[in-house]
């Protein structure tokens, strides 16, 4: 699949798809016409944008590696304006999500020192390199260097949120420990854009302008988002929802594990025990007329002709929460 949700594929590494959006575009544009340093051509402003590109990338492939090594699924990174956006799904549990979460920044701190010396050894003369490769090395190190401290912040969906809910998951579980990161994640943010409006309002010229405003906002409704996730967790885990109140609308959660490729809406599965059609994806693999469990199944991509269980489609531990709500939490408890 080359396009996904305005996405372009641009290429794949490790079997994972790397996909650009086409709003990043918009970025590279205006980053373009803005001087990044002192270069003699603005060709090297280019090469800077595509440096910031590699970091990103960089960070994101190591989310998915570490996801993979813990037995979970990645295999989709997407660019755009707001950063990278690496789905990964690790099972669900606070040291597979913490490492999850830690292994992206460790990419920059790895980094780190690395180009600190290039950087060093270029300003101090002892690399032998022209003023535009000195200037392009110093831009580069100063931009991993933001992306690492912005990263660790502990504002939630930031990676330094989610390394605070993992660690809170340990000793408060994961409902809880989520609404905790997540609110601390809003109020954050709120005080931040507050400051920020306060500088331009006094006429302080501030760096980003209506870019950060926005990305304030879409870490608002991110973290809002995970805090109503941890409230319902908290529910599950006290079997307090009813199975109605699960949503049936999974299709754009779903994507076939070998192409990514959403599955068809509609009732197209023909139930082995009752001869009723439903919808696979929508039912959470359960039909809806007899009950029988469909979720280890094996489902024919229509595109890559490649089989995969409906637990992998939609994700092993999604399907085991919804089923979880239906039945009820063992003992009301829940993994660490």
């Amino acid at each position: 699949m080359f396009l996904r949700n305005g996405a372009l594929r641009i290429f794949r590494l490790f079997g994972i798809d790397v996909f650009v959006h086409w709003t990043w575009l918009i970025i590279v544009y205006i980053d373009y016409q803005s001087p990044w340093g002192q270069f003699t051509s603005p060709i090297w402003n280019l090469y800077v944008i595509l440096g910031l590109f590699a970091i990103v990338l960089t960070h994101e492939f190591g989310h998915q590696l570490a996801c993979r090594s813990v037995g979970g699924t990645a295999n989709i990174i997407i660019l755009w304006p707001f950063g990278g956006i690496a789905f990964g799904q690790p099972p669900w549990k606070a040291t597979a999500m913490l490492w999850t979460v830690v292994a992206g920044p460790l990419v920059n701190v790895v980094l780190w020192p690395i180009l600190g010396v290039l950087n060093h050894a270029a300003a101090a003369g002892s690399l032998p390199v022209s003023a535009n490769i000195g200037q392009f090395i110093h831009q580069i190190y100063v931009i991993n260097l933001i992306l690492l401290v912005f990263n660790i912040f502990p504002i939630y969906p930031l990676d330094g949120g989610k390394i605070l809910w993992s660690l809170l998951w340990f000793v408060l579980g994961d409902g809880l420990s989520l609404q905790i990161a997540s609110g601390v994640g809003m109020a954050a943010t709120a005080v931040g854009m507050l400051w920020y409006v306060s500088l331009l309002m006094h006429g302080h010229s501030a760096f980003g302008g209506i870019y950060m405003l926005l990305m304030g906002v879409f870490l608002v409704m991110n973290a809002w988002q995970g805090f109503q996730l941890g409230a319902r967790l908290r529910l599950e885990r006290r079997g307090q929802i009813h199975p109605s109140d699960i949503p049936t609308d999974t299709h754009a959660h779903a994507h076939c594990p070998s192409c990514n490729l959403e599955p068809p809406v509609g009732e197209f599965f023909n139930c082995g025990k009752c001869q009723q059609k439903f919808d696979l994806f929508a039912d959470h693999g359960v039909c809806p007329h007899c009950g029988q469990n469909y979720a280890a199944a094996s489902i024919t991509c229509p595109q890559c002709r490649t089989p995969n269980t409906i637990a992998a489609w939609l994700g092993a531990d999604y399907v085991r929460s919804v089923q979880t709500v239906a039945v009820g939490p063992p003992g009301g408890k829940t993994d660490r």
